[in-house]
């Protein structure tokens, strides 16, 4: 996988030098003697958010599966024979919904912790007060092409490494997610899942990291975890990176907006190209994955040079 360029986080590093002083109880960074007893506390307050999304996700999973299994016993067998085929499109729909319905309970704090909300920049393209229409379309250029650049040399980089052949819990995952009927694979993989996890991961999860840790050490703690969230290696390690460029994003550009738009784009290219034998014939190449690697390092450039903001 492609690996985030070093200059990059240390213009990340350097952003730390202007954040204002934190207030409240809990925005403030572990220092000195007292550190180590602090640090309890801060996991307990950064992982409340993922515990009660998992656990409401679950239960909200949990009972779909079993009214869908109740149906299943209940219905005729013309009907059964209908439906056979669509196991994985039906079992993604109820992981879906059950996503939607795990953040629920998230979104009030979120909203109060301004997970949300887009900052101004700083430094750049514009230097007032109001958010310019013409900067955030650039801003959303960027991550459009930057997702889609970056998440096509990684998986282009995994292929040629047939490190993806080599896990068979990968392999599974990836058979579930391709069995889906395409369109609502794609809303599903493009759209629900995206949004349910960058509530999660870097509206709730990585902001409150930030409040504790300087920039640099939240991205990678948070990263950390939404790569171990994906339950096999392959795909944590590819969350690993990807999570750490959706935190760049979100500082880069300011909030959770743009974080989202990256995951979204990224998912619905991989899932795109990845599974249409056209397409990953044509695309999933060494020179193809060269050419995108450059536009990625290039746009990183771009984005350290116009993509400051306060924070």
């Amino acid at each position: 996988m492609l690996q985030l360029p070093n200059s990059g986080i240390e213009d990340v590093g350097k952003m730390n030098k202007r954040e204002e002083k934190p207030t409240g109880k809990h925005d403030r960074k572990p220092t000195g003697k007292h550190a180590l007893a602090e640090y309890p506390a801060i996991v307990g307050n950064v992982l409340i958010p993922f515990v009660i999304y998992y656990l409401v996700y679950m239960g909200a999973y949990i009972v779909m599966a079993t009214l869908a299994g109740m149906f299943v016993r209940n219905a005729s067998a013309g009907l059964i024979r209908s439906l056979s085929g669509y196991e994985a499109t039906v079992n993604a729909m109820i992981g879906g919904i059950a996503m939607l319905i795990g953040i629920v309970p998230l979104l009030p704090q979120c909203r109060r912790e301004d997970g949300f909300r887009m900052k101004r920049t700083d430094r750049g393209m514009i230097n007032n007060a109001r958010f310019s229409a013409a900067t955030t379309l650039f801003y959303v250029i960027i991550t459009l092409v930057f997702a889609v650049s970056v998440s096509l040399t990684i998986n282009i980089l995994f292929i040629q490494l047939q490190l993806t052949e080599s896990s068979e819990a990968y392999r599974q995952t990836a058979n579930n997610q391709y069995g889906v009927i395409f369109p609502i694979g794609l809303f599903l993989y493009g759209i629900v899942s995206p949004l349910a996890e960058e509530v999660v991961f870097r509206g709730m999860v990585y902001r409150r990291l930030r409040q504790y840790f300087h920039v640099p050490v939240a991205m990678v703690l948070s990263a950390l975890l939404f790569g171990l969230y994906h339950g096999n290696l392959v795909q944590a390690v590819y969350g690993f990176i990807m999570g750490m460029f959706m935190a760049y994003l979100y500082e880069m550009f300011g909030g959770i907006f743009y974080a989202f738009l990256f995951h979204a784009t990224a998912n619905v290219a991989v899932y795109t190209v990845t599974g249409k034998q056209g397409l990953y014939e044509m695309l999933i190449t060494p020179y193809i994955g060269i050419v995108l690697g450059g536009i990625s390092v290039a746009l990183l450039f771009i984005m350290r040079k116009f993509g400051k903001t306060e924070n």
